[in-house]
């Protein structure tokens, strides 16, 4: 018998949470009763289970044994119960209630449920059509309200229909590169693929977000009994599926397709993640530039904040609050924003305190071929000199790039208007190409068939260490502008949202220590990338496994770029990085897919709108936890304030192989090397307070043997 869900008769729901005790939900633990029902029919009377999913109006609710107590209302959708034999079964619910009570038992209670195997598609899009004219034509309120929630339900169950036609499958074969297996069944949830196997005494599981998956390719069998799956990956992961049943190998394909695809940020899964740990820092207002300002400047009187941009009124990919001069006017800065490309003018980006030179950073100037020219701009950028100083503008382009940009209206600071500065040209890739490159790069590292010299040519002709080499040479240059040459350096390329960031971050982590720690890395990412503008959720759409003529122009992995060049310092310096590789790979994998909200849209007037501060949980908030933070530190860690100048000949930089290799190389012992690392410094550690202290006693005895007797 189909069914179909009736209207909700709830006219008004409120979401909350009672929280009496806080605990933390555990997968291991065992013994989670729950009690599911509707007023029409029981579905669970106190049976163990080993997971519910929930859909709450605070959020999709993953409730494991000894979750937080917690009382939420549900909103249409799919609850999904996971019961100790593997199998999971899903049912539509129209509204109710969740509550978890201290015991860890579960009450889901329901005012309208139903398998989602007995759904009726066509009642519910006849109920849709309904719904949709009586809300036009209602007359009063409450006719409104209950029109309204007729059309959430029936959206809802058309949306699951839509996305997800086959949500659950047995007998799947999943394999990775490694030729790891788990056979068991298949889940699809609205944002996660999920493949479990209890045939062993080893419970395996897979959870995947779709929004991690790249490419999907279809390989049907022959004669069309299904078929294998390959879900390449953004973070270079490859996965195969096979699949019995060619419907259900369609269905599955085209959801996934779909799922990994979706380009409307409120359906993301930060918005959906019900974070279950208490915040030690809030990570959405850790690092404001209002609170970093001290630090950046050092406390020199000739910087101001400027609240100029407030509503982003002059440039759309600035923050509201940037560091400018002190004697440099908002209304300078107005005149200015209107002579840089993208309304991107001259802000600070660093201040060298051992020299007190300064770092800038902006977008071109639009001098065009009429060459035009803004006095106050040419105010603005020789305020850092300083009396009878030069500096220097380090270009990301070429001077051939930097023709063609003004011939096209953008251009470079010309020296007649600029006469105290040095412009120096530089040969870093533009953005547009570099995804090719890593495609390039990937493939050679995937293909395990290649003989050494093969695979060594294919690695130089991707040109992706070259690149690297010529970010970090750029680094370098205005390193060692900033520091021994003792001159101040204004970096821009184009638009100043990618070389430009790479560049400005690279040099502060090569003379500011404070850079090589977790909390001072953490606020470079947020400064001079998330605040700076780098359009994350543009540039990260697609990864290396997009075929080339589905890329556009504004993908590119320059994020992955600036995160490889720190990998190489950090491997000629391994002493001197509070963090290690894995943290590098984290923050590399959450650029492209995440529960957290911190890298999703392209600037910060993006995430105000979308409200992602007060929507989703940061990623800072999760990592700056002493529990998960343990994870990231490098064992071999001491704090060194000297300058660090790594070596940029080829033969000093290496292929990131815990980055690119990882999916088809077997797990080495490095961190078993690392943890036995960590070991003997904290043993080492204790026995030197434990000569400290036998010193000391030792010089107490021989005190008291030296005093002449009573």
């Amino acid at each position: 018998m189909n069914y179909l869900i009736r209207q909700s008769s709830i006219l008004a729901r409120q979401t909350f949470r009672l929280i009496s005790k806080r605990n933390f939900a555990d997968a291991s633990s065992t013994g989670m009763p729950l009690t599911f029902s509707s007023p029409y029919e029981v579905f669970y009377g106190g049976v163990d289970v080993r997971q519910v999913d929930v859909p709450s109006f605070s959020g999709s609710i993953g409730i494991l044994p000894k979750h937080v107590p917690l009382l939420a209302v549900l909103k249409p959708g799919v609850v999904t119960v996971f019961e100790n034999d593997g199998t999971a079964k899903r049912f539509f619910v129209s509204s109710g209630t969740v509550t978890i009570n201290e015991d860890s038992s579960v009450q889901v209670l329901a005012e309208e449920a139903v398998p989602v195997e007995n759904l009726d598609m066509q009642a519910a899009r006849e109920t849709l059509n309904k719904a949709q004219q009586q809300l036009s034509s209602a007359s009063d309120e409450v006719a409104r309200v209950e029109a309204q929630i007729a059309v959430e339900v029936s959206e809802a169950i058309m949306e699951f229909f839509d996305l997800i036609k086959t949500p659950k499958l047995d007998g799947v074969i999943m394999c990775d590169t490694l030729q790891n297996k788990i056979e068991g069944t298949l889940c699809i949830t609205s944002h996660h693929l999920i493949i479990s196997s209890r045939k062993t005494m080893e419970f395996n599981e897979l959870v995947l977000l779709h929004s991690m998956i790249d490419v999907v390719e279809r390989r049907p069998n022959s004669i069309q009994t299904g078929g294998i799956l390959v879900l390449k990956c953004k973070n270079f992961r490859i996965l195969t599926i096979e699949i019995n049943g060619w419907i259900e190998f369609l269905n599955i394909a085209t959801s996934i397709e779909l799922l990994s695809n979706l380009n409307e940020p409120r359906l993301f899964y930060p918005y959906f993640y019900n974070p279950e740990f208490q915040f030690v820092e809030n990570g959405w207002e850790q690092f404001k530039i209002e609170n970093e300002f001290a630090n950046l400047t050092h406390h020199s009187d000739e910087w101001r904040l400027s609240t100029v941009n407030k509503n982003f009124e002059i440039c759309r990919t600035y923050p509201e609050t940037v560091i400018v001069p002190k004697t440099i006017s908002d209304d300078c800065l107005r005149s200015i924003a209107q002579f840089r490309c993208l309304g991107r003018f001259p802000v600070l980006s660093y201040y060298h305190r051992p020299t007190k030179k300064v770092l800038l950073r902006s977008g071109q100037p639009m001098v065009g071929t009429s060459s035009k020219r803004c006095k106050d701009d040419e105010k603005l950028i020789n305020t850092v000199l300083g009396v009878g100083k030069r500096g220097f503008i380090i270009e990301t382009r070429t001077k051939n790039l930097s023709q063609l940009a003004r011939n096209k209206g953008g251009g470079f600071e010309l020296e007649m208007h600029y006469p105290l500065w040095t412009r120096v040209n530089r040969n870093i890739d533009r953005h547009s190409t570099l995804l090719d490159s890593l495609g390039k790069l990937i493939e050679s590292c995937m293909d395990q068939t290649l003989s050494m010299d093969k695979w060594l040519s294919r690695l130089e002709t991707s040109g992706w260490l070259s690149h690297i080499k010529d970010v970090l040479s750029s680094a370098c240059l205005v390193a060692q502008c900033l520091d021994q040459d003792n001159v101040s350096v204004l970096v821009h390329g184009s638009e100043g949202m990618d070389s430009t960031l790479q560049v400005c971050s690279l040099t502060q982590i090569i003379l500011n220590p404070d850079c090589r720690n977790i909390y001072g890395f953490e606020a470079l990412i947020e400064r001079e990338w998330l605040q700076a503008g780098h359009p994350f959720a543009t540039r990260c759409k697609h990864s290396a496994y997009t075929i080339p003529s589905a890329r556009t122009r504004e993908q590119s992995p320059i994020f992955l770029a600036f995160l490889d060049c720190v990998y190489q310092i950090y491997q000629q310096f391994p002493c001197s990085f509070e963090f290690n590789e894995k943290f590098l790979i984290l923050l590399f994998e959450n650029s492209y897919s995440s529960q957290f909200g911190t890298f999703l849209g392209d600037c910060q007037r993006e995430r105000m709108e979308m409200n992602f501060a007060k929507k989703t949980c940061s990623l800072w908030s999760y990592i700056n936890r002493p529990e998960i933070l343990k994870d990231y530190l490098n064992p071999l860690y001491e704090p060194n304030s000297s300058i660090l100048w790594p070596s940029v000949a080829p033969q000093s930089l290496e292929l990131w192989k815990g980055m690119y290799l990882r999916w088809i190389m077997e797990p080495t012992k490095l961190e078993e090397y690392q943890d036995r690392i960590a070991m003997l410094i904290e043993e080492e550690s204790t026995l030197k307070h434990r000569a400290i202290k036998l010193r000391r006693l030792l010089q107490n005895l021989q005190q008291q043997q030296q005093q002449p007797p009573n």
